[in-house]
């Protein structure tokens, strides 16, 4: 098997999808985090207890530079429609990865629930930058385009 460069961050793309359109951000660095409960089981004297792992769901973020307000809107116009009691928005993320082989890797988190978000200006000439985190229930790999 050839040696092949790793992919970096130009070969990353992560999309949010939010009522059934996709919100361009402009993502200056996202994560993808399982979330477990972690636990050990002593079985009947045994030498070392058996360790497992509950998958809970799954922690994303994304941290944004800001160009117009029409994110913003977006998380209002979703909290706005929670405040209102009404069916939730559908929310999805995907996320495509470009192997340095040619090949890709795609990936879809389902069933988000948005976060504490936050908009933060550093200094004067600094980009204001808008943190989203997500909480997904359903991580799964899907088939990549292109």
């Amino acid at each position: 098997m050839p040696d092949i460069p790793f992919f970096r961050g130009k070969d990353a793309v992560f999309r949010l999808f939010m009522d059934g359109r996709e919100r361009l951000l402009n993502a200056k660095t996202w994560s993808a985090k399982r979330n477990t409960t972690d636990g050990a089981d002593g079985v009947n004297g045994e030498d070392r207890d058996r360790p497992y792992s509950v998958t809970n769901f799954y922690d994303l973020n994304v941290t944004c530079y800001q160009k117009d307000a029409s994110i913003l809107l977006a998380l209002l116009e979703d909290q706005t429609n929670d405040d209102a009691g009404a069916l939730p928005l559908d929310k999805a993320v995907g996320i495509n990865i470009k192997i340095q082989d040619g090949s890709r890797a795609a990936f879809v988190a389902k069933e988000v629930t948005l976060g504490a978000w936050e908009l933060n200006q550093g200094g004067r000439a600094d980009a204001v930058m808008l943190t989203i985190p997500l909480r997904v229930r359903y991580f799964s790999k899907v088939a990549a385009l292109g």
